[in-house]
């Protein structure tokens, strides 16, 4: 195993490493170690192996697979490729204070995505020194819920899907205990695939 020749250590050898157990090379040992982003990104691929094998237990409801299928033979395979890059509307780290206020750290972030029709709310929380709760709704732009209810959300650094989530009735996912680092959003909602390309959570 061998270290990214960046800073940090490849998400494929950090990926085979969680799932496999296999041994770090000692320069890739050794920067996990001192690596906070490195060693969040280990711990979400080791849940993400753990659940894995689970996932062919259970088989989705018939509705969804019959949604499917229904999509596929009546729009054709291609709409259901349609990818859409979503803009920022909203980022309450650029909203200015009053006139004579200084500008003072607030517990939450808040910031607004907007796509076609759609927008995309996410809040940030501080878990502790290190980790983050991300939370967010997906949502028509005059706030009435999508009619999709399939709809999933994943988590993404650097191409790796490292965590994905459904989506409830009213569009609401959480992710819990996420490192602070660089991440992009993707959500699969019917004929689309949405995306966030960039948020960074700094430390």
């Amino acid at each position: 195993m061998s270290s990214d020749t960046g800073s940090h250590v490849a998400p494929g050898t950090l990926f085979e490493s969680a799932r496999l157990n296999a041994e770090l090379d000692p320069d890739a040992k050794a920067h996990l170690e001192e690596c906070d982003l490195c060693q969040g990104r280990r711990r979400w691929m080791e849940a993400a192996a753990r659940l894995g094998p689970n996932e062919m237990k259970y088989d989705p409801p018939d509705a969804v697979m019959n949604k499917v299928l229904r999509l596929g033979r009546n729009r054709g395979l291609d709409r259901l490729r349609k990818f859409i890059v979503a803009s920022l509307s909203f980022d309450s780290f650029n909203a200015l204070a009053p006139a004579g206020v200084r500008r003072a750290e607030t517990a939450e972030r808040h910031m607004t995505f907007e796509a076609e029709d759609i927008e995309i709310s996410l809040s940030f929380r501080a878990s502790d020194q290190r980790n983050f709760v991300l939370t967010g709704q997906v949502a028509g732009k005059s706030g009435e819920p999508l009619p999709d209810l399939s709809g999933r959300v994943a988590l993404v650094i650097e191409g790796e899907h490292i965590a994905t989530t459904a989506l409830t009735p009213w569009g609401e996912f959480m992710f819990q205990d996420v490192p602070r680092g660089s991440y992009a959003l993707q959500f699969a909602l019917s004929d689309r695939l949405l995306r966030i390309r960039s948020l960074l959570i700094a430390h």
